[in-house]
């Protein structure tokens, strides 16, 4: 399925739901613009969310649910968002706009190949994580914030490095903060891997 521009507007009603039951999901928009304006923007594939000649899916929208049997997913999202499911075999890529906030799984599973990497970053904003962030086997995950990441479940790899910074390049709110405690210590949110975690 390839998407020039679908706008459906940002009402509890303008839901989006694309399914690509044998293939990708693509961009084929000649010059860079938005591909999808709706609420919650669900996206189903077989093989790859904005993996088509390296363009991502560019949305608009309130809430994304993304899910592909393998393949990438890259998604740049204009503004704030919460991404309430983003799975695959490969790798994923979510840019937003302004807050990003994380309230389902954010996973690369294995499947015939190992799980892929994950990024996820904000160009203004932060990023809360309100559910799990996992990589299976070697998958590396980078967690970039504009302001502050929050970390409120778990952050997981099985052998892959992990990176999560607050740039605070709004000045201030910079750094990473753990659920429950005002001093850093790891309780709701877990960090963990066998590679080198960075915070």
């Amino acid at each position: 399925v390839f998407i020039g521009e679908i706008i459906a507007g940002s009402g509890v009603d303008a839901d989006v739901t694309v399914t690509a039951e044998d293939g990708e999901i693509g961009d084929v928009l000649a010059t860079p613009g938005d591909n999808i304006i709706g609420d919650v923007v669900t996206l189903i594939a077989e093989s790859g969310i904005g993996d088509f000649n390296g363009d991502d899916i560019d949305t608009v929208a309130n809430t994304l649910v993304l899910t592909s049997d393998e393949g990438d997913i890259d998604i740049d999202e204009l503004d704030e968002v919460e991404v309430a499911t983003a799975m695959t075999s490969g790798n994923i890529t979510i840019e937003s706009g302004d807050t990003m906030t994380v309230t389902g799984p954010v996973t690369t599973e294995a499947g015939a190949e190992p799980g892929g990497d994950i990024l996820l970053m904000t160009d203004a904003g932060s990023i809360m994580l309100m559910g799990p962030v996992t990589a299976d086997t070697s998958g590396e995950i980078d967690i970039d914030a504009f302001e502050t990441v929050h970390v409120h479940d778990e952050v997981m790899s099985g052998s892959g490095n992990i990176t999560v910074r607050g740039r605070g390049d709004d000045g201030i709110g910079a750094g990473v903060h753990h659920a429950g405690s005002s001093n850093g210590a790891n309780t709701d949110g877990n960090i963990t891997t066998t590679g080198v975690i960075t915070v």
